[in-house]
């Protein structure tokens, strides 16, 4: 048995709720026969059973029958076969076939023909952008040249299809066909992956091929069309208060509502519809990712002069929903649809309590989520306090959100599990290297310099993050997601920089995962070329040649200029982080001297104020932009060897970064250093988390 709270955190009262999550089951439960109960009544779900590597879970879908605005429901999973849920009525009949959604059929048939596939419109030299290229690739938009269909999930409460295809040769889709049977509802969600070269995207949206209906309205607002002729609806005129926004068609059976959160998300897109056909009986409606070129036949809209840009290998994703019923059914099926519902498992992680220092890291922390746009939900890696912006929205440090999950689980923070999940699908799509001619870097992440090129040091970080988001929501692509980056760590690992130890505890969460011993035996061929680079004072240089020397540079670190590769205490305290934090999974013993020397260097060069330096141990400039890292490594390194002067580092340097950001209102990147000293690091606050709870716990 099993229990998970659902928590309403969006001040809503909901009726018929679908709640999606994972469990991960211990070896004396077997597979069949669970059933989700709230108190002694059984909950109507489907519960799948699955096995990953020596861990088996659960993927439980329920439909909860209500809950009222900030209130907690505690369910209980169990295994009982005497009381499987019945099965309720069908609105609903949904056709999908290689050809994509044949037919939905609520009442009446709705389309007039396959459906939902995603469309796209793009330039490159060869497409559409160029006057020389084939005449039948210069239309505004292409369907795919190819689809299969398969049917993943199948229940009375649920089913899924996944519909998978190319367009040319260059861009792949995938796309998700969810039916809730007991609220009538279809979602829909492409994830578009350019696999060849950098391309501007002009459309990308899903066209759905309809019945004639007799009218469109909006929903935010007293908008109405009976004549559905160059209907162009742009997203600023679509958008409410609530996150899914979109529009009501009548005159087929029941209404359709037809509704999207890509609006609110990503502050751009559209909704475009026109009847079709010599005797103009068919609707074609496209619901828009992007705003595209749209036309009155006279007058044409220039929007995409602002074009997407689509690196090399990176994905894009759309989404949509259908809701079949009347006004008042479909208002109670968005309302339970709305974010603000959560499921965490009870006692996850040892609760702690809330204490003034770590609100204050946690108020700055969330300062740094990417509000809107392409990168909504990733989190920034810095704030400039000249310009007043967010900036290096592409860091791709998963480390952060770990953290930031971590957090989110001691103290039961369950908005706190939403923001993490938002940053972990934008990461899953936008940080990760996916290009087909590029098969060694497969699973890399992307640069924080330039966001077109795969990087070694972003990828050490994700595995832990996207696995531990699979424990609680059985999403297949945080596992997927997790073994790409892992698997391209393992190809390409070890190399010649200092904090390469860091991707130890990725390795080995990994390797407890499946028992697969090649990642066991990377993080070991790592621990060996961490323990044969150090230098025997206790450090790293940051970059260093085959024969230990430090590598030459020629480059600004936070105003200073580097000739020469330096010993920096950060580059200690990645390596003391990482392969500490893999102990629990993996042995260590045989380095665990190396990290011990690596601490006792980071004590000797704490300056008087409780502060280190950067960018050379002895630089004038104090590190504030790590210094809750290194606090953390100090405290790790404190449980693990018990020495007192590893505690009194870390308190050392808890007290400077409290003072510094008392007197500050931020925690600068660098001190002592224009104009540097106004720019603030988002890493340290999440950091920030985990080495204050942490020190509570010591």
């Amino acid at each position: 048995m099993t229990d998970v709270v659902v928590h309403e955190t969006a001040g809503l009262d909901r009726a018929q709720i679908p709640v999606r999550f994972g469990l991960e089951l211990d070896d004396t439960n077997g597979s069949e026969g669970w059933q989700v109960y709230e108190g002694d009544d059984p909950i109507p779900s489907q519960i799948t059973f699955t096995t990953k590597g020596p861990h088996t879970h659960l993927a439980v879908y329920a439909v909860l029958p209500r809950i009222h605005g900030d209130e907690q429901r505690t369910l209980r999973i169990v295994q009982s076969p005497a009381h499987a849920s019945p099965a309720p009525p069908r609105p609903l009949n949904v056709s999908v076939t290689n050809n994509g959604w044949t037919q939905l059929t609520a009442g009446t048939p709705c389309f007039a023909r396959p459906s939902a596939c995603p469309i796209i419109g793009f330039s490159t030299p060869d497409i559409q952008g160029s006057a020389s290229a084939p005449q039948h690739l210069r239309g505004e938009t292409m369907a795919p040249t190819t689809c299969r269909a398969h049917h993943t999930v199948r229940g009375d409460l649920l089913d899924e299809w996944i519909l998978s295809g190319d367009f040319a040769d260059s861009f792949h889709y995938e796309t998700r066909l969810t039916v809730h049977h007991a609220i009538a509802r279809v979602d829909v969600h492409t994830r578009l992956r350019n696999g060849g070269a950098p391309a501007y995207l002009s459309h990308f949206g899903h066209r759905l091929h309809l019945a004639l209906p007799e009218s469109i309205s909006v929903l935010a607002r007293e908008l109405s069309f009976g004549h559905l002729v160059d209907v162009n609806l742009a997203s600023e005129t679509i958008r409410s208060r609530w996150s899914q926004a979109g529009v009501r068609l009548t005159g087929l059976g029941d209404d359709l509502t037809i509704t999207s959160t890509d609006f609110a998300t990503y502050d751009d897109g559209m909704i475009t519809a026109t009847t079709v056909g010599r005797s103009q009986d068919a609707l074609d409606l496209t619901v828009h990712r992007i705003e595209p070129i749209w036309h009155y036949r006279g007058i044409t809209s220039h929007a995409p002069t602002n074009h997407l840009h689509f690196h090399v290998g990176q994905t894009r994703s759309a989404a949509f929903s259908v809701t079949v019923g009347s006004p008042e059914t479909t208002e109670a099926s968005l309302l339970a649809n709305e974010p603000g519902i959560t499921v965490m498992p009870v006692g996850h992680l040892p609760q702690t309590a809330s204490s003034s220092a770590k609100d204050h890291v946690l108020e700055r922390a969330l300062r740094f989520v990417v509000p809107s746009g392409e990168y909504q939900g990733l989190i920034a890696g810095g704030r400039c306090h000249i310009n007043h912006r967010l900036i290096e929205y592409g860091v791709n440090r998963a480390d952060y959100a770990e953290y930031l999950l971590r957090h989110a689980l001691r103290t039961g923070s369950s908005r706190l599990i939403d923001t993490v999940r938002a940053y972990a699908d934008r990461f899953v799509d936008v940080a990760i290297h996916r290009a087909d001619h590029a098969p060694d870097v497969w699973g890399a992440v992307r640069q924080r310099y330039r966001e077109n090129l795969p990087d070694r040091v972003r990828s050490m970080r994700g595995p832990c993050l996207l696995l531990a988001l699979y424990d609680l929501t059985a999403e297949e692509n945080y596992w997927r997601t997790a073994f790409e980056i892992g698997d391209y760590v393992v190809s390409s690992f070890p190399h010649r920089f200092a904090r390469q130890g860091g991707a130890c505890r990725e390795l080995a969460q990994l390797y407890a995962r499946t028992g697969d011993a090649k990642y066991r035996d990377k993080a070991y061929e790592i621990l060996d070329a961490v323990r044969d680079s150090q230098l025997a004072s206790g450090p790293w240089f940051e970059y260093f040649e085959q024969d230990k020397t430090a590598s030459t540079l020629d480059v600004h670190q936070a105003g200073r200029y580097t000739i020469e590769a330096t010993e920096k205490p950060e580059m200690s305290s990645y390596n003391i982080i990482g392969v500490l934090d893999a102990a629990p999974q993996m042995d260590i013993t045989p380095w665990l001297d190396t990290m011990e020397r690596a601490a006792d260097w980071m004590v000797e060069t704490q300056d008087d104020e409780g502060a280190w330096r950067f960018p050379r141990y002895d630089s004038e400039p104090q590190w504030g932009h790590g210094i809750y890292q290194d606090v953390l490594a100090m405290l790790l390194a404190y449980r693990t060897y018990g020495k007192q002067a590893y505690l009194t580092a870390a308190d050392r340097g808890i007290d400077w970064a409290q003072k510094i950001l008392s007197s500050n209102g931020y925690i600068p990147s660098v001190t002592r250093q224009e104009p540097h000293q106004y720019l603030e690091a988002s890493l340290t606050y999440f950091y920030g988390l985990e080495a204050l709870s942490l020190r509570e716990e010591l």
